[in-house]
């Protein structure tokens, strides 16, 4: 006797729904990085080099701006589960910089 299994099937319209807001918070940000001629996302080494700051002081500010919501970040992976770098918004940063006093930075 074999085993009998059994499927169960989501409704697609959420998944949909939910693809649809992520191709438009792209568009969006894609836009808005066109406009300001910086780039929308960076991994570490590229967030270090733009700012000009060193990796250490970029990650604690990474730490706080992640802690306080304050910083978007696209964590990829493949589809073999092999995660890749983290990509920060440029922007979210910035304006968390700007938002620190000096004896922060």
């Amino acid at each position: 006797m074999s085993p009998t299994q059994t499927i169960t099937m989501l409704p697609a319209e959420p998944v949909l729904a939910k693809l649809e807001e992520l191709q438009a918070m792209l568009a969006r940000t894609l836009e808005t990085a066109a406009a300001a001629d910086t780039p929308a996302w960076l991994p570490l080494a590229k967030l270090c080099a733009h700012f000009g700051l060193s990796k250490k002081t970029i990650q604690r500010h990474l730490i706080h701006a992640r802690y306080a919501t304050a910083l978007r970040v696209l964590e990829p992976s493949l589809p073999d589960g092999t995660k890749c770098h983290p990509l920060y918004n440029v922007a979210d940063f910035t304006a968390w910089l700007a938002r620190c006093t000096p004896a922060e930075k």
